[in-house]
């Protein structure tokens, strides 16, 4: 029954062109949807990939401050190594910030502050010095 009202309205005047029509149209959304998605996928990926990033920065900077109360209650200069490797990897992390920041907000004036010095970097000078 329904084949034979199918054969009926795609042997009429009009009846291909409108089932061509609305494949087209089914084809459009069917992209549209896929768009984004796409969109959403990649917007989640950049989040989990900044969440990462600030979760390893976190552990830079709490290996750091163990590193200069390891230091300070037992005035072992090896205890600041720690400390001197996470300093050594911020520069890079503030600097890929700095570039996420222009990106999101291209107009913006560059920050000018730098990050206050951590006291292992004292500390190491003065164990040197």
């Amino acid at each position: 029954m329904v084949s034979r009202l199918l054969e009926r309205f795609l042997r009429t005047r009009y009846g291909f062109v409108v089932a061509l029509g609305g494949a087209l149209v089914l084809m459009l959304m069917n992209e549209a949807a896929y768009q984004h998605s796409s969109r959403r996928l990649s917007g989640g990926i950049a989040l989990t990939d900044a969440r990462v990033q600030a979760g390893q920065t976190l552990q830079w900077l709490t290996d750091a401050e163990t590193a200069v109360r390891g230091h300070v209650l037992t005035g072992d200069r090896d205890q600041l190594q720690l400390c001197l490797q996470a300093l050594a990897q911020l520069p890079a992390v503030l600097a890929h910030v700095a570039d996420d920041d222009r990106a999101v907000h291209p107009h913006a004036p560059p920050a000018g502050r730098r990050p206050a010095a951590l006291p292992c970097a004292d500390a190491a000078g003065r164990a040197g010095g």
